[in-house]
């Protein structure tokens, strides 16, 4: 994932946010892309503070129907 686009993974991987809060974040920044119709889920693994990772999934509905499953890890 490009961390230098969007959700604002700086402010948002910190000691105060929620993993609620977090996906929160992102299904925003989803949503606000022209090609996605639905955000269907989005989930949180574990922020790993020591090499500041975070692994996450979402699914969505683009715009022409299709489901699009995407997995990956967020290197801050």
């Amino acid at each position: 994932f490009d961390t230098s686009l969007g959700v604002p993974w700086f402010e948002l991987l910190n000691d105060k946010e929620t993993p609620e809060q977090i996906a929160a974040a992102i299904r925003t920044e989803l949503q606000n892309d022209e090609y996605v119709k639905q955000v269907a889920n989005v989930n949180i693994g574990e922020f790993d503070k020591k090499i500041r990772t975070l692994t996450l999934s979402f699914t969505v509905i683009l715009a022409n129907g299709t489901k699009l499953e995407s997995e990956g890890v967020v290197n801050i």
